[in-house]
């Protein structure tokens, strides 16, 4: 059984508002980042150590590869004989993929000038402890995976729920890694406090 968004109209409409809004934001974000690089190269020092590729293409085969199991691997199709619980899971994916774009912005405009694509630790920076940075130490990302999590349950197929978390999150914890490593041997102190008390990206998970 094909995925909702390939087959029903109001299912590719409500998919490509949804995906649209989360790529809207991607682009601004980069070109905003873009223009505060150029601003302050003289006043930061760069430490991405190829993390940000490395994310883009975990993330790249996540997608891919749910899109061809979806399509492809039709066995895997949650609930084929239930329409209704199709339509369900289509919602609350798409419900899902909003809160992931929320999510982000809320944590991209909580950051304001200190926020940048690749990892950087920029003169006189502080540990930023509000908006999302409440709850959780990275939460950019913890919208980004809420995205494709949602993605994955408008697809409708088991396989391609896993496929397009568990790829990017690999990538994801590398990054997560790379950025700590950063902030940890620059901020020093402040950040090791503000990361004993707090999680990376769920609370009560990681």
């Amino acid at each position: 059984m094909q995925p909702l968004p390939f087959v029903d109209t109001r299912a590719q409409l409500a998919f490509t508002i949804a995906a649209g809004l989360f790529a809207v934001l991607q682009l601004t974000s980069s070109v905003v980042s873009g223009v505060r690089s150029g601003r302050s190269t003289a006043h930061h020092v760069r430490l991405d150590r190829s993390s940000l590729p490395f994310v883009i293409l975990c993330a790249g085969l996540g997608v891919l590869g749910a899109a061809r199991s979806a399509t492809r691997l039709t066995g895997a199709a949650i609930a084929p004989g239930l329409p209704e619980l199709r339509w369900l899971l289509f919602g609350l994916g798409i419900v899902v993929m909003v809160t992931g774009s929320a999510v982000r912005l809320w944590a991209i405009t909580t950051l304001g000038r200190w926020f940048t694509y690749d990892v950087r630790v920029t003169e006189g920076q502080p540990v930023v402890q509000t908006g999302p940075y409440r709850w959780v130490r990275h939460p950019s990302y913890t919208g980004v995976l809420l995205v494709l999590l949602g993605i994955g349950l408008t697809l409708g197929n088991w396989l391609s729920v896993v496929l397009i978390v568990v790829l990017p999150t690999v990538g994801l914890v590398r990054r997560i890694r790379v950025e700590e490593d950063a902030l940890l041997g620059t901020i020093g102190e402040p950040y090791e406090r503000y990361a004993a008390a707090k999680p990376r990206l769920f609370p009560g998970l990681w």
